[in-house]
């Protein structure tokens, strides 16, 4: 029964930051771009960084961040699979929340190390994530 809480607190905290990458970085870039092209009527007048930015928190931000949380919870309710300590599902939720914060962060203000640290945060965050669902208890 505490595992069970556990869990729901874990997938709980995935969906709201999930929600959180869709509503603050990735809506709010996405009516800016459109702003920005309807007010100089081309696409040229819009920053490729900001395009990928929206882009990013879209796809990695609440898609992906779903999908691991989800995953964390339901893989954890099927048969034969052994069980995973779920503080390391709070470890992955640390390190990919990280890695896509930075990511976003480099892209809008063009930091070459920041973006570079994403990559590595979100890279170790997904990975854990693989790794947990094959792995029993530590």
């Amino acid at each position: 029964m505490q595992r069970e809480r556990r869990l729901q607190q874990l997938v709980t905290a995935y969906i709201v930051a999930g929600l959180l990458f869709m509503l603050l970085p990735g809506t709010f870039l996405g009516v800016w771009n459109l702003l920005s092209i309807s007010a100089q009527h081309t696409v040229d007048s819009l920053s490729p960084a900001w395009l990928q930015a929206h882009g990013h928190a879209q796809i990695f931000g609440w898609l992906g961040t779903f999908i691991l949380g989800i995953g964390f919870y339901s893989l954890s309710k099927m048969g034969n699979l052994p069980t995973f300590a779920v503080s390391r599902g709070w470890l992955s939720f640390g390190l990919w929340t990280l890695g896509v914060s930075l990511r976003w962060t480099a892209n809008i203000y063009g930091v070459g190390m920041a973006l570079a640290a994403a990559d590595l945060g979100s890279m170790r965050g997904g990975r854990l994530s693989a790794v947990l669902s094959h792995r029993g208890q530590a």
